[in-house]
């Protein structure tokens, strides 16, 4: 049998309406595709004859400008169209009341059902279909109900991995792929180790993949208040239906948090406030809880790096092919090492997520006299990637890039500039910082030599000329250089090698020369 696709918000629920006699009759409603709020003969909708007189039983669907209907389909719940009203009409028969509903409560695919009185919408009854199945109305006043259909809470996801999580209890399965049914990958929990979590709880922090942006709506009772097991180390949290700040988040024992607070957004960054939906790292010296509520407020103090303006370090940012980024500082001003400890990342993300950290896990290392280099770690997917650093120390001008696996030279970079790694196999650069002090003042520049597109050489523009440090212009003038003949417009190639003590140089560019 072909297999017929159905929207996963698509249904139909019953509404068996009987009165204290014999009065008895079925109303349908529910959600489809594409359904309005007027009659809809493709879903089966048409309308009825005009109500009759008193005394005869009589329910339908009110339509405006029509007769009403049995059935009232409407389109389905999105981020876009959230309330659905369907209003219905009594009519008692020879029997009177009490009214009886019944339904099915166990189909409804999202948001919350609610049956009431249309009069005064709610204040004299109000019932949640989804927690029973039947109603009695016994006030012979109620001569209409409404039933109010509300979509969940809508999140916003983006493309690609997220550390996600649920702050709700659901109404239905917890699996992951009800909760998140349009992800690309499964969802990873951690437990000193990543795992597969096929069934999702809140409190807990989940990575998790789309394929595109997503707007997802999360069904079920909120989470209001949570207390959440950390481990004796990392944990991965998840938010309560408001957002906490970190500062009132409740620590059992108390101080027991040694980090800051992380998330994951083009790369770790810090927070200062747990959001709904979204997962977090926070490390704690012992195993312990944290309590978050949207009530209580404890003002702790857990900002890890609050006496610390980063704004005045060294910065290096790192960003590949698909927009992900993350900066690293360092300086020569810290003490001690103990004082970077409080700047431990989190466990890395699941294998190809980006980031970039120092090999210490870190993101903020010192530099000592002894010592000035520093390696980073960069774990991606999507080469090339872009290497841009700002000095705020008049001593450090100058970084030098090599691979760390190999020693090969990358590149030499000056403060304010940037570097290109395309090789996907150099993932672990070691950086090594030039004090101002140390810089050649001067240098020899021992040839710069021009070539065509053919390899073949053109002239040597410059030939064991001395430099000071600093920016130098040459000028490709035929006469200047004592060319016989005209260089034309077009591309070259020109190979540059200096010298400075024990220190060589030599690199291949292209160039444009244009007249």
């Amino acid at each position: 049998m072909d297999y017929e696709w159905k929207h996963p918000y698509h249904f139909t629920d019953t509404l068996v309406i009987t009165d204290n006699g014999m009065g008895l009759d079925t109303l349908f409603f529910g959600t489809a595709p594409g359904a309005t709020d007027g009659i809809d003969p493709t879903w089966g909708e048409s309308q009825l004859t005009p109500i009759p007189p008193a005394g005869t039983f009589d329910v339908r669907w009110l339509i405006p400008l029509t007769n009403g209907t049995r059935l009232d389909m409407r389109d389905i719940l999105s981020y876009t169209h959230q309330q659905i009203l369907y209003t219905g009409n009594l009519q008692a028969g020879t029997g009177g009341y009490p009214i009886t509903f019944q339904w099915n409560n166990t189909i409804f695919p999202v948001g919350t059902v609610t049956l009431r009185d249309a009069a005064t919408h709610g204040a004299q009854f109000s019932v949640d279909m989804r927690n029973q199945n039947s109603y009695v109305i016994s006030n012979p006043s109620v001569t209409s109900f409404e039933i109010l259909y509300v979509a969940p809470t809508y999140y916003s996801f983006k493309k690609g991995w997220n550390m996600v999580s649920i702050p709700v209890i659901p109404f239905g399965s917890n699996k992951k792929t009800s909760i998140f049914p349009t992800a690309i990958s499964r969802a990873f929990g951690y437990s000193t180790l990543y795992y597969y979590a096929d069934t999702l709880t809140h409190g807990k922090g989940y990575w998790i993949k789309f394929e595109k942006d997503e707007n997802i709506g999360l069904d079920g009772t909120p989470v209001t208040m949570d207390t959440i097991q950390t481990n004796n180390g990392w944990t991965m949290i998840g938010g309560i239906d408001n957002s906490v700040s970190i500062n009132d988040i409740i620590q059992i024992p108390s101080d027991i948090v040694t980090s800051n607070y992380f998330h994951f957004d083009i790369g770790y960054t810090t927070t200062d406030s747990i959001r709904s939906a979204r997962g977090y790292w926070v490390k704690t010296n012992q195993t312990g809880k944290l309590v978050l509520s949207s009530s209580l407020e404890s003002h702790q103090a857990s900002s890890i790096s609050k006496n610390l303006d980063l704004r005045e370090f060294n910065s290096i940012t790192v960003t590949d092919n698909e927009g992900y980024n993350q900066t690293l500082y360092f300086n020569d001003m810290i003490k001690s090492e103990a004082s970077t400890d409080r700047f431990e990342l989190p466990p890395l993300p699941p294998s190809g997520v980006f980031d970039i950290r120092y090999s210490s896990n870190r993101y903020v290392e010192r530099l000592t006299a002894e010592n000035r280099s520093l390696t980073i770690n960069i774990q991606s997917s999507a080469y090339p990637v872009m290497i841009k650093w700002y000095s705020n120390q008049p001593t450090i001008q100058t970084l030098r890039l090599s691979d760390a696996k190999t020693n090969q030279s990358l590149s030499t970079i000056s403060n304010g500039g940037t570097t290109r790694i395309t090789n996907p196999a150099v993932t672990t650069i070691k950086i090594k910082s030039e004090s101002a002090d140390l810089l050649p003042k001067k240098f020899s520049l021992e040839q710069l030599i021009l070539y065509n597109v053919l390899g073949q050489e053109v002239t040597t523009i410059i030939n064991n000329q001395d430099y000071t440090a600093g920016v130098h212009t040459v000028e490709i003038n035929p006469d200047r250089i004592g060319l016989d003949k005209v260089i034309g417009s077009g591309v070259y190639f020109y190979k540059i090698t200096a010298q400075s003590g024990k220190e060589n140089f030599s690199a291949v560019r292209k160039m444009l020369l244009l007249k």
